[in-house]
């Protein structure tokens, strides 16, 4: 069984309760657009009293153009930048354009390794 990858999406809030907010509206965008994609609400301190202000995502394939659509959605209404962690990578996001999710992409779902052949 194949592991969809997973990415974090956090938001440069320093007000918590607007950061929960922003979590659980892109999380609705998400869930709409991207149904076979798995979103979990996360809470960064685990000692806070919030609902969470982190998203991890778990998609692979076509869900991932999905989650990258309702991202897109979201950042058009709210002109606040997010940012989405990929391992160890780092991307924020003000506008998410074509280049800049071919590049996530790339980091989510690296091509597989070839084959070598022998005979």
């Amino acid at each position: 069984m194949n592991e969809n990858p997973t990415f974090m999406i956090s938001f440069d809030d320093p007000d918590q309760a607007q950061a929960g907010t922003y979590a659980q509206e892109l999380s609705e965008v998400i869930r709409d657009r991207a149904p076979q994609a798995r979103v979990t609400t996360l809470r960064e301190n685990p000692n806070s009293q919030d609902l969470g202000t982190m998203i991890a995502v778990a998609a692979g394939g076509m869900a991932v153009r999905a989650v990258f659509e309702a991202v897109r959605i979201w950042l058009m209404m709210r002109r606040k930048p997010i940012q989405i962690k990929v391992g160890e990578k780092v991307f924020i996001i003000e506008e998410l354009t074509p280049d800049m999710q071919a590049e996530i992409t790339k980091v989510l779902l690296p091509p597989p390794a070839e084959k070598k052949v022998t005979g």
